[in-house]
């Protein structure tokens, strides 16, 4: 959207976003067909799938019917615009009354083809959360036509709620964990895929980047998110029955190439990770900084701590496809391969055991 919409990030092309959501979606089948067709002993144990962004939409007003409809709107939207029409070959209906521009419904042999790639396991994407209020002829931010909503993360009104959630650096993202687990369970039941990853979550830490070091180092804000929504995950997993396999946290490299607007090199640093440090050492990577003799920032130790995920939430526990030990990650469900000093992986799913994570981790 933001590319082809809005323009703000490469290619910066503008009035083009639905056009190029359909490409992409084609484009995904076509890649499913293409992978499906190869000789499964090349890849025994792949699966492929497309990850999905999406922030959670909550109704400004859970009693009125038309904000209800609103933030169900807007997660059609962000979410279902893409994962619709690979379970239905068809657009989310709120779209297709919609009809913005460059809308086109798939033929007979898209939409089959589309239903053909739905992917093995939902990849996620959560950063965020927004209160949604029914707006008529409020149009997208991001070049998405008329959505008739408007969404509010900070009411700064006299005697307003005042933020979504504790904020970040970057100006749309406020820590909103119990959106993560109404995300999770919207796309549970909504969906029913047999398996769901978190591809991305992470934060960037207020004031982070005029930090000096070694203050850096002592992200206690991202530490603080991490643990909120890995324990959010957790609860969607243990109580609400989501088929959770899966957390990534963004992540090691910064994306340089989003803003169109900025040169390489000086854009915001995201901070998820050892990202914020490279950012932070060299404009080009952080390879320089994993090979430094520098301590590493404290949310690290988070995926230390994370191993009590491993020890509860088993994917064989819960029938789905144990990815094994090829995909073995820290505390079972962090998404970065390692080892470290002074410690080992424990037996039988036990995570982490004594030392903690360095550099060499990773």
């Amino acid at each position: 959207m933001m590319g082809y919409g809005s323009g703000v990030h490469a290619p910066g092309v503008t009035g083009k976003a639905w056009e190029c959501v359909r490409h992409a979606l084609l484009a995904h089948a076509a890649a499913d067909a293409a992978f499906k067709a190869t000789p499964a002993t090349m890849h025994p144990a792949a699966r492929l799938s497309l990850n999905l962004n999406a922030n959670w939409a909550e109704p400004w007003d859970a009693g009125s019917p038309a904000d209800v409809a609103a933030a169900g709107r807007a997660l059609d939207y962000d979410l279902g615009a893409f994962a619709g029409p690979l379970h239905t070959g068809a657009w989310p209906r709120s779209l297709a009354q919609r009809a913005p521009p460059g809308l086109a419904p798939f033929s007979r042999a898209e939409a089959a083809a589309l239903v053909a790639a739905r992917p093995p396991f939902f990849a996620l994407n959560y950063y965020t959360a927004a209160w949604i209020k029914d707006a008529p002829g409020a149009v997208g931010e991001q070049g998405q036509g008329v959505v008739d909503l408007v969404r509010i993360q900070d009411d700064t009104a006299p005697g307003g709620r005042g933020p979504i959630g504790p904020a970040a650096e970057s100006p749309w993202l406020y820590s909103a964990p119990w959106g993560l687990r109404k995300m999770l369970h919207h796309v549970h039941i909504t969906y029913a895929p047999p398996s769901i990853a978190i591809t991305e979550n992470g934060c960037d830490a207020p004031g982070e980047d005029a930090a000096p070091w070694p203050a850096l180092l002592n992200d206690t804000f991202r530490v603080a998110y991490f643990e909120a929504h890995v324990a959010a995950a957790e609860a969607a997993a243990l109580e609400d029955g989501v088929p959770l396999e899966g957390y990534f946290a963004w992540s090691l490299l910064d994306n340089y190439e989003c803003k169109r607007s900025e040169k390489r090199g000086e854009k915001r640093r995201v901070g998820w990770g050892v990202g914020s440090l490279a950012s932070h050492l060299s404009s080009h990577s952080c390879f320089s900084l994993l090979h430094a003799a520098a301590p590493l920032p404290h949310s690290l130790s988070f995926y230390n701590r994370v191993r009590r995920l491993r020890q509860t939430v088993r994917p064989a526990a819960r029938g789905l496809r144990d990815p094994g030990p090829e995909c073995e990650s820290v505390g079972g469900l962090a998404g970065a391969a390692v080892s470290g000093d002074g410690g080992r992986w424990g037996e039988g799913g036990g995570g982490w055991v004594g030392g903690e994570l360095s550099r060499e981790s990773f």
